[in-house]
């Protein structure tokens, strides 16, 4: 079985993201999420920045510039945000790119397109949360070696 990374704080990390659905609801932009997001964890007091930028490379080489939507405790986790019907294969495919581009350890990718939200253990988005986990032989994310948990 998988060891999940940074428990505590995913899961204090969920904690915001459902607070701020149950404030907000579903299918407004990104940005409004984002911002929300970002106040939840700053008043929780956990360190994170949105938008933040990453080189892309090829043969040593800059090709582009990914932004991050939210950066938590400088890599521990990365959020991708949503506002989808579902997430879909190629939102765990942008996740997995992300954790190789910024060598973060854990991508939770949060979908606000979800209309109702009380499916499963009392709210549907810890379904639409995916937790995109790598893991190495010492219990941190390694690259090349993947783990997944849908």
């Amino acid at each position: 079985m998988a060891k999940l990374v940074h428990p505590e704080l995913s899961y204090q990390v969920r904690g915001v993201l459902l607070h701020v659905y149950n404030n907000l609801g579903p299918l407004l932009k990104e940005e409004y999420y984002r911002d929300a997001i970002v106040l939840g964890l700053e008043k929780r007091r956990m360190a994170c920045e949105w938008e933040k930028g990453f080189e892309v490379y090829y043969e040593g080489e800059r090709v582009g510039l990914y932004y991050v939507d939210v950066w938590i405790e400088d890599g521990k986790i990365l959020l991708e945000l949503k506002v989808a019907p579902a997430i879909a294969p190629i939102h765990k495919a942008q996740a997995i790119s992300y954790l190789k581009v910024t060598d973060a350890d854990l991508a939770i990718v949060a979908n606000y397109g979800v209309a109702l939200l009380s499916k499963m253990s009392g709210c549907q988005i810890s379904c639409a949360i995916r937790r995109q986990i790598l893991s190495g032989s010492h219990g941190l994310p390694s690259k090349g070696c993947s783990t997944l948990i849908w």
